[in-house]
Parts: structure tokens; sequence; C-alpha cells
């Protein structure tokens, strides 16, 4: 079980990283990518934080959703054009979705019994 707390260590990392992302790039004048970021950073942190408190399964799928929604938002919020703060969002994205997606697979898999 130690993979998992590394893999849900590091979705609290993914979600920190993107969050601070809007002063490490330089777009914090930018309402619309910076709010998203820190939103978005925000959930992810928070669903890695709850994965470790006993809740994998329910805050795997949060994650999901939150990677899958950092990937698309640049194009949906309309600041796909603005390159460090779309890039930052299909990164960060695309670490949180096969994170969450590793952990779901993980959690659907058929358990083995000890045979005698």
């Amino acid at each position: 079980m130690d993979w998992r707390k590394a893999l849900f260590g590091g979705q609290i990392l993914v979600g920190l990283a993107l969050a601070v992302t809007p002063w490490l790039f330089g777009f914090v004048g930018e309402t619309v990518p910076a709010w998203t970021a820190w939103a978005t950073g925000a959930v992810m942190a928070l669903s890695g934080v709850a994965a470790l408190a006993w809740f994998a399964f329910a805050a795997s799928w949060v994650a999901l959703v939150a990677g899958v929604w950092s990937i698309v938002a640049p194009w949906l919020l309309t600041f796909s054009a603005q390159t460090a703060a779309m890039w930052s969002h299909v990164a960060a994205g695309a670490l949180m979705a096969i994170s969450a997606a590793a952990a779901l697979w993980y959690e659907y898999q058929p358990r083995k019994t000890a045979q005698a």
C-alpha cells in the first residue's frame, strides 16, 4: 500500500504546483486562468488529502474529474492563447488524470484470495 501513499502524495504536490503556477509563470494578472489554476489546484490537492484520509475511492473520482477539467479548461474558458497558463493546466491535468485513473484501476481489480 505504500505506492498508494506515494500516488496520493503526488496528487497533493501536483495540485499545489498548479496553484502556484500563476506566480511562477506570471499570469497572476490574467483573471480567468489564474483563478482556474487556484481553484483547480486546490481541488486536486484536497482530493489527494482526502484519499490519504481513507476516502480513496471517492477522492480518485474527484481527482479524475479535476484532471480532465484542467486539460480542457484552457479551451472552454478561452485562455488557450496564453501559452504558460495553457501548458501548466494541461500538464497538471494530465498528471492528475493518469494518477487518478491508476488509483481507480487498482480499486476495480479483483482481489486475489489465498488458496489452500
